[in-house]
């Protein structure tokens, strides 16, 4: 049976599906726990004592409720993303974080979808946010073209940023 003869139901169940939902605790541990390498490598040089688990608390516990999100493929969790306070000194200023394991790649016309169209402005239109930054190693070239794509401004380098010497790169959106 040729593809081009599939009745359209068959095609959709073909199709993979990637649906957006509040995150839970549950799924950001799994995703910490199998993060894709270039994750890995992003993230654990900024803790300094590295553990999944670590990621997955300060995503749930920093983050407001209505600002954490899982990608799940079915009923399996890829990726997470959201915003969070970044310093109880200015409350206006947010973090940007997203992490995924090795399947979250196909995601991201999803999760891209979802940021332009709801998650960013609506962000953006508060009015206790005046600006949403995010950390990403320099040498993590995908996440910088995904930020660029998003709207976000290129605003330097931090050198020696990571806990082993690594350099991060700022981006931000601000009002």
């Amino acid at each position: 049976m040729s593809k081009g003869s599939l009745n359209p139901l068959l095609k959709r169940q073909l199709k993979t599906r990637y649906e957006i939902v509040p995150a839970t605790f549950r799924d950001l541990t799994y995703i910490a726990a199998n993060l894709r390498e270039a994750d890995r490598e992003e993230i654990s040089c900024l803790y300094k004592d590295w553990h999944p688990q670590h990621v997955a608390h300060a995503a749930f516990f920093n983050s407001l409720i209505d600002c954490k999100f899982v990608v799940l493929r079915g009923s399996q969790p890829v990726a997470a993303f959201g915003v969070s306070p970044f310093s109880a000194m200015d409350p206006d200023i947010w973090l940007a974080w997203a992490f995924g394991t090795d399947a979250m790649l196909r995601a991201v016309p999803a999760i891209t979808r979802f940021l332009r169209e709801s998650f960013i402005p609506d962000l953006r239109g508060r009015s206790n946010v005046r600006r949403i930054q995010c950390f990403t190693l320099s040498s993590h070239d995908i996440s910088h073209g995904w930020l660029k794509g998003l709207g976000a401004e290129f605003e330097g380098t931090m050198k020696s940023f990571g806990r082993g010497g690594e350099a991060f790169d700022i981006y931000a959106w601000r009002k």
